[in-house]
Protein backbone atom coordinates (compact mmCIF):
# COMPACT_ATOMS: atom_id res chain seq x y z
CA UNK A 1 0.00 0.00 0.00
CA UNK A 2 2.93 2.12 0.64
CA UNK A 3 4.49 1.72 -2.34
CA UNK A 4 1.06 2.50 -4.89
CA UNK A 5 0.81 5.63 -2.53
CA UNK A 6 4.22 6.56 -3.07
CA UNK A 7 4.19 6.00 -7.12
CA UNK A 8 0.66 7.59 -7.68
CA UNK A 9 1.45 10.78 -9.07
CA UNK A 10 3.52 9.08 -11.94
CA UNK A 11 1.45 6.22 -11.82
CA UNK A 12 -2.05 7.71 -12.06
CA UNK A 13 -3.00 6.32 -15.59
CA UNK A 14 -0.03 5.33 -16.41
CA UNK A 15 1.74 1.78 -16.16
CA UNK A 16 5.28 0.26 -14.63
CA UNK A 17 7.03 -2.07 -16.94
CA UNK A 18 10.06 -3.95 -15.84
CA UNK A 19 12.95 -4.54 -18.15
CA UNK A 20 16.03 -6.09 -17.34
CA UNK A 21 15.81 -5.59 -13.09
CA UNK A 22 14.44 -1.94 -13.40
CA UNK A 23 11.41 -0.14 -14.08
CA UNK A 24 10.43 2.35 -16.67
CA UNK A 25 7.36 4.52 -16.12
CA UNK A 26 5.05 4.54 -19.37
CA UNK A 27 2.03 6.89 -20.36
CA UNK A 28 3.17 8.67 -16.84
CA UNK A 29 0.77 11.59 -16.76
CA UNK A 30 0.96 14.50 -13.81
CA UNK A 31 -1.05 14.15 -10.61
CA UNK A 32 -3.50 16.88 -10.94
CA UNK A 33 -2.79 20.12 -9.48
CA UNK A 34 -3.59 22.23 -6.92
CA UNK A 35 -4.04 25.30 -8.64
CA UNK A 36 -6.72 26.36 -11.90
CA UNK A 37 -8.05 28.64 -13.97
CA UNK A 38 -11.21 28.56 -14.53
CA UNK A 39 -13.12 30.02 -17.46
CA UNK A 40 -17.01 31.29 -17.85
CA UNK A 41 -18.05 31.12 -21.09
CA UNK A 42 -19.73 34.74 -21.95
CA UNK A 43 -22.94 33.50 -23.02
CA UNK A 44 -23.22 32.15 -19.17
CA UNK A 45 -25.97 34.53 -17.47
CA UNK A 46 -25.20 36.21 -14.08
CA UNK A 47 -27.49 33.93 -11.86
CA UNK A 48 -25.50 30.81 -13.29
CA UNK A 49 -21.97 32.42 -13.22
CA UNK A 50 -22.56 32.79 -9.44
CA UNK A 51 -23.97 29.25 -9.18
CA UNK A 52 -20.71 28.16 -10.25
CA UNK A 53 -18.73 30.61 -8.37
CA UNK A 54 -20.60 29.21 -5.49
CA UNK A 55 -19.46 25.86 -6.33
CA UNK A 56 -15.75 26.52 -6.70
CA UNK A 57 -15.82 28.63 -3.73
CA UNK A 58 -17.22 25.37 -1.61
CA UNK A 59 -14.38 23.43 -2.85
CA UNK A 60 -11.67 26.22 -2.12
CA UNK A 61 -13.55 26.52 1.56
CA UNK A 62 -13.17 22.61 2.65
CA UNK A 63 -9.70 22.27 0.92
CA UNK A 64 -8.23 25.23 3.24
CA UNK A 65 -6.58 26.98 0.81
CA UNK A 66 -5.32 24.13 -1.08
CA UNK A 67 -7.26 24.87 -4.11
CA UNK A 68 -6.30 28.06 -6.05
CA UNK A 69 -8.94 28.48 -8.67
CA UNK A 70 -9.16 31.96 -10.29
CA UNK A 71 -12.11 32.91 -11.62
CA UNK A 72 -13.10 34.53 -15.01
CA UNK A 73 -15.46 35.22 -17.74
CA UNK A 74 -14.79 35.09 -21.15
CA UNK A 75 -12.91 32.84 -24.00
CA UNK A 76 -10.50 29.71 -23.33
CA UNK A 77 -6.93 30.13 -24.14
CA UNK A 78 -6.62 26.01 -24.25
CA UNK A 79 -4.09 26.04 -21.87
CA UNK A 80 -2.67 23.53 -18.81
CA UNK A 81 -4.43 23.34 -15.82
CA UNK A 82 -7.41 25.59 -17.21
CA UNK A 83 -11.08 24.51 -16.41
CA UNK A 84 -13.65 26.25 -19.07
CA UNK A 85 -17.31 26.17 -18.39
CA UNK A 86 -19.44 25.37 -21.37
CA UNK A 87 -23.51 26.24 -21.30
CA UNK A 88 -25.22 22.81 -23.13
CA UNK A 89 -28.11 21.19 -24.42
CA UNK A 90 -29.18 17.44 -23.20
CA UNK A 91 -28.60 16.33 -26.52
CA UNK A 92 -25.13 17.97 -27.11
CA UNK A 93 -24.29 16.04 -22.81
CA UNK A 94 -25.76 12.86 -24.43
CA UNK A 95 -23.43 13.70 -27.25
CA UNK A 96 -20.67 14.16 -25.23
CA UNK A 97 -21.78 10.64 -23.48
CA UNK A 98 -23.92 11.58 -20.59
CA UNK A 99 -27.22 10.20 -19.89
CA UNK A 100 -29.99 12.08 -20.92
CA UNK A 101 -30.53 13.05 -17.26
CA UNK A 102 -27.20 14.20 -16.82
CA UNK A 103 -26.90 18.08 -15.46
CA UNK A 104 -23.50 18.30 -16.88
CA UNK A 105 -20.94 16.71 -18.43
CA UNK A 106 -17.07 16.77 -17.84
CA UNK A 107 -14.26 16.15 -20.16
CA UNK A 108 -10.59 15.62 -18.64
CA UNK A 109 -7.52 16.09 -20.42
CA UNK A 110 -5.19 13.88 -18.23
CA UNK A 111 -2.09 15.30 -20.17
CA UNK A 112 -2.49 18.84 -19.32
CA UNK A 113 -4.46 18.88 -16.72
CA UNK A 114 -7.30 20.64 -18.33
CA UNK A 115 -11.05 20.21 -18.64
CA UNK A 116 -14.20 21.58 -20.22
CA UNK A 117 -17.14 21.13 -18.18
CA UNK A 118 -20.64 21.44 -19.91
CA UNK A 119 -23.78 22.56 -18.00
CA UNK A 120 -27.78 22.34 -18.44
CA UNK A 121 -29.05 26.05 -17.75
CA UNK A 122 -31.14 23.83 -14.96
CA UNK A 123 -27.46 22.41 -13.27
CA UNK A 124 -27.73 24.13 -9.40
CA UNK A 125 -24.45 24.56 -7.29
CA UNK A 126 -24.17 21.16 -6.27
CA UNK A 127 -24.21 19.26 -10.00
CA UNK A 128 -21.58 22.12 -10.92
CA UNK A 129 -19.74 21.65 -7.51
CA UNK A 130 -19.96 17.64 -8.75
CA UNK A 131 -18.50 18.82 -12.22
CA UNK A 132 -15.79 21.02 -10.81
CA UNK A 133 -14.70 17.96 -8.96
CA UNK A 134 -13.89 15.63 -12.32
CA UNK A 135 -12.72 18.63 -13.63
CA UNK A 136 -10.19 18.20 -10.72
CA UNK A 137 -9.38 14.83 -11.54
CA UNK A 138 -11.94 12.85 -9.32
CA UNK A 139 -14.55 10.05 -9.76
CA UNK A 140 -17.73 8.49 -8.85
CA UNK A 141 -17.94 7.73 -4.86
CA UNK A 142 -19.51 6.10 -2.03
CA UNK A 143 -23.28 7.25 -1.45
CA UNK A 144 -22.60 10.68 0.74
CA UNK A 145 -20.17 12.44 -0.72
CA UNK A 146 -20.55 14.88 -3.63
CA UNK A 147 -19.04 13.13 -6.37
CA UNK A 148 -21.48 9.92 -5.69
CA UNK A 149 -23.06 9.01 -9.46
CA UNK A 150 -26.05 10.68 -8.97
CA UNK A 151 -28.00 13.57 -7.53
CA UNK A 152 -30.09 10.83 -5.65
CA UNK A 153 -26.94 9.55 -3.42
CA UNK A 154 -24.62 12.45 -3.30
CA UNK A 155 -24.20 15.20 -0.86
CA UNK A 156 -24.90 18.69 -1.05
CA UNK A 157 -21.38 20.38 -0.67
CA UNK A 158 -18.37 18.24 -1.23
CA UNK A 159 -17.25 16.18 2.37
CA UNK A 160 -14.31 15.31 4.09
CA UNK A 161 -14.26 11.89 2.07
CA UNK A 162 -14.23 13.92 -0.98
CA UNK A 163 -11.44 15.54 0.22
CA UNK A 164 -9.85 12.70 1.09
CA UNK A 165 -10.04 11.28 -2.96
CA UNK A 166 -8.57 15.00 -3.81
CA UNK A 167 -5.49 14.32 -1.72
CA UNK A 168 -5.56 10.92 -2.77
CA UNK A 169 -4.72 11.41 -6.73
CA UNK A 170 -2.50 14.51 -6.13
CA UNK A 171 -0.71 12.19 -3.33
CA UNK A 172 -0.88 14.90 -0.54
CA UNK A 173 -2.57 13.45 2.60
CA UNK A 174 -2.84 16.13 5.65
CA UNK A 175 -4.73 16.43 8.05
CA UNK A 176 -6.36 20.16 8.09
CA UNK A 177 -9.02 21.99 10.21
CA UNK A 178 -12.40 21.45 7.94
CA UNK A 179 -11.34 17.73 8.41
CA UNK A 180 -9.59 16.21 11.16
CA UNK A 181 -10.54 13.21 11.17
CA UNK A 182 -9.65 12.66 7.53
CA UNK A 183 -11.90 10.57 5.24
CA UNK A 184 -11.83 8.00 3.17
CA UNK A 185 -13.21 6.90 -0.60
CA UNK A 186 -14.37 3.47 -2.43
CA UNK A 187 -14.42 4.19 -5.97
CA UNK A 188 -17.99 2.94 -7.72
CA UNK A 189 -16.53 2.28 -11.35
CA UNK A 190 -19.71 3.94 -12.71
Amino acid sequence: MGTRAALLPCMWKGALIPLAGVCILVGCNPAPGHDYALVIDSAVSAEEASSITNAVFQWAAILDGRLKMTVAIGPCRGVDREVCVHLATEAQIVALGGLPSALGRTIRSDMSDRADIYLRDTAGTRAIAHEVGHAMGLEHTQTGTLMCTDQGCAAWVPTCDDVAQWGAVRNSFRADTSCPKGGSFEYTGL
